[in-house]
């Protein structure tokens, strides 16, 4: 146990762990199950202590959908526009979704992919972050 915690923190400051696994910037969906077609809310929250910048409507948010142990990302319709936002420590972005209509069921998420520049201060482990939500279901 004494072991598995010091690889923990050795791997989480070399920055080989997904922020997923680290609680200070988070990626959150407001439901865990949906139908085709219907609005979902993602929500970027930052409680790193750091101000971040960040895609202000978070457009570079990628779908993806289990297929057996991978996941696959669903191409999206349209450009992204990606307009740059400040977001404060304890702030949160929040954007509307709309699923498609052609979703099939099963287990979905979200992942996306934050890259913090700060310049001269910035920390290793932050330098690119892969963000998931929780998993949810889409069933028809």
């Amino acid at each position: 146990m004494k072991y598995s915690f010091a690889l923990l923190l050795l791997l989480a400051g070399c920055g080989l762990l997904e922020n997923s696994d680290l609680p200070d910037v988070r990626l959150e969906a407001d439901r865990i199950a949906y139908q085709p077609g219907q609005d979902l809310m993602l929500a970027l929250m930052n409680f790193s202590g750091r101000t971040l910048t960040v895609s202000g409507d978070l457009c570079r948010a990628l779908l993806q959908r289990r297929e057996k142990t991978t996941w696959k990302t669903i191409p999206r319709d349209g450009a992204c526009v990606d307009v740059g936002v400040v977001l404060k420590f304890g702030g949160a972005i929040v954007s509307r979704r709309q699923l498609d209509d052609t979703l099939l069921a099963g287990s979905y998420r979200y992942l996306y992919e934050l890259n913090d520049s700060e310049g001269e201060e910035r920390v290793r482990r932050f330098e690119r972050i892969e963000l998931y939500t929780r998993v949810f279901e889409v069933s028809k």
